[in-house]
């Protein structure tokens, strides 16, 4: 979990540093901004892409404010959960656009603020819409729905989705790992599919759409392919 903190206040940056450091459950990491200039910056010239930002509504004199800071993110990140930090609610209205997940009113007290934090957390693992990794400097995030399998070649991960392909030099087992496994399922040593994807299957192999050849099933993991086909057809007679 990535976490991008924004907020000329020092003491409120202090103490919001202070509750995730007494939070120990949960593995993260986050970056601190002191104007959301910075925050820009760091996403256009390193393509930075955050789980979730905690971002001051009403920034110093001379800086651009919170709300116009989220709607500028909005532009390179649909996914991120925005929670605003503020002294007043009035502004809620203003936000609607850059679609906010919550609002923590300052002062912010531990409970209300770890309270959040799993919400935050809870929706992450409810979506598991995404799939980040870096390639060189860019930080890539793609949607689950738009890929359409993983090819492992050389020890390295071929990802192709209904647009684009991208390769990366991490290993199939790593991404295996960050993907939902209700529907993707390993069918193949070299391959992860789409299980929404497939228009026909053989004894050996599945035809996915989009895509012209056909990925071959192996032996090892036909049991759990099967296994995984079968619930989605269940779930699809149920609806």
């Amino acid at each position: 979990m990535r976490i991008a903190i924004c907020d000329d206040d020092k003491l409120c940056i202090k103490n919001t540093e202070q509750y995730l450091n007494c939070i120990s459950e949960v593995d993260f990491e986050y970056d601190i901004f002191y104007s959301g200039e910075d925050l820009l910056k760091k996403y256009r010239d390193q393509s930075y892409i955050y789980d979730a930002i905690f971002l001051d509504m009403e920034m110093g004199e001379g800086k651009i404010d919170g709300i116009n800071i989220a709607n500028m993110i909005r532009t390179m990140d649909k996914q991120t959960i925005i929670v605003f930090i503020t002294n007043h609610k009035k502004y809620a209205l203003d936000s609607f656009v850059c679609t906010p997940f919550r609002f923590l009113v300052k002062p912010v007290d531990f409970e209300s603020f770890k309270t959040l934090f799993f919400m935050i957390l809870e929706k992450l693992e409810e979506d598991k819409a995404t799939l980040s990794f870096k390639k060189g400097r860019e930080k890539i995030r793609l949607l689950h729905e738009d890929i359409l399998f993983l090819q492992s070649i050389d020890h390295n991960t071929c990802i192709q989705t209904k647009n684009k392909v991208y390769d990366t030099y991490i290993s199939l087992s790593d991404f295996s790992n960050k993907l939902n496994p209700n529907i993707f399922v390993q069918i193949h040593r070299s391959y992860i599919i789409n299980i929404n994807y497939i228009s026909s299957i053989s004894k050996n192999e599945v035809h996915i759409r989009g895509y012209s050849h056909s990925i071959p099933i192996s032996n090892t993991y036909r049991k759990n392919f099967e296994r995984k086909v079968f619930l989605l057809e269940e779930k699809e007679r149920l609806l």
